[in-house]
């Protein structure tokens, strides 16, 4: 197996590189160098820097497509993603953590590597950034549209109630609404 087809373990499932042509079409930008064509012109790039590379490029495109559906209000694909999202995060994590254990690798990378590994971390933050306003935003208009229906269903049985016959509102009669606020 080739290092541009090696899988990248994450908590227990297999996990393998994107193509330019898929990392790109999920994030509706043009085909920057992949992870994989740079692997593959650097074959002495040790492993754990391959996996991060790999890891980070993946969940990078997983959250850009997030950001996606929260614009296009879909919830349910949002939730197919949610799995893979943790895991690329947990060996995001994971990487992350063996590198800084054993900094010296770094110092072992050529230009084209660290400069790879440089920008794919920067627009890793900078997704990262986006994705976090983007499920705040989601869940401050979730947030909003509940309290509306509350209010409006609470108005809606304060005004059906009417008056009791010594003059005071009686006690709504409807039956008792119950809303859940999973995003």
């Amino acid at each position: 197996m080739s290092a541009k087809e090696k899988p990248v373990a994450d908590a227990g499932e297999s996990v393998t590189a994107a193509t330019a042509e898929e990392t790109a079409a999920a994030v509706n930008e043009p085909a920057h160098p992949s992870v994989a064509e740079i692997i593959e012109a650097n074959p002495d790039t040790p492993e754990i820097i391959v996996d991060l590379l790999r890891v980070s490029e993946r969940l990078t495109a997983l959250m850009e497509r997030e950001i996606d559906m929260i614009r296009e209000m879909d919830p349910a694909e949002m939730k197919a993603l949610h799995d893979g999202k943790a895991g690329l995060a947990a060996a995001y994590e994971a990487r992350l953590r063996n590198v800084s254990e054993d900094p010296s690798l770094l110092d072992t990378l050529n230009d084209e590597v660290r400069g790879a590994l440089r920008s794919l971390t920067e627009r890793f933050a900078e997704t990262l950034n986006r994705n976090e306003r983007s499920l705040h935003a989601a869940r401050q208009a979730t947030d909003a549209m509940l309290r509306t229906v509350v209010n409006a269903v609470a108005k809606q049985q304060r005004e059906k109630a009417g008056y009791s016959p010594r003059g005071n509102h009686a006690a709504p009669s409807g039956a008792p609404i119950s809303l859940d606020q999973r995003f």
